[in-house]
């Protein structure tokens, strides 16, 4: 989350978006931390991530990847909306969009 944080600082992003700022150094410190929140995930299990014909490790794995960014992601906005007075809808939002997923794949759709 400091390095999220560290990221917006640097972009002065806190307060309003500027495109240029925020793809050279926000979403390249993402970026980076989906890799490193990637390889602890990798370390915790010990595996890697099966493909059908071939593994791979978690930071080459775009699902993974991912996942690693949303625990990042979703850390940061627990603690910037609990900070910010954030609506519990915005939790609700998540936990929606998770469980459309879920849904799409149990009936066996795509998004």
């Amino acid at each position: 989350m400091k390095r999220l944080q560290d990221a917006l600082g640097e972009s002065k992003a806190a307060d309003r978006i500027e495109e240029e700022p925020w793809w050279n150094i926000v979403m390249k410190e993402l970026n980076s931390i989906s890799k490193d929140s990637a390889r602890e995930l990798q370390s915790e299990t010990g595996e890697p991530y099966h493909k059908p014909n071939h593994d791979l490790p978690y930071e080459e794995a775009p699902p993974i990847r991912l996942f690693a960014l949303n625990i990042a992601l979703s850390a940061w906005i627990g603690w910037v909306m609990s900070e910010k007075r954030g609506h519990p809808y915005n939790w609700q939002k998540i936990e929606e969009a998770y469980n459309y997923g879920r849904r799409l794949s149990a009936d066996k759709q795509t998004p």
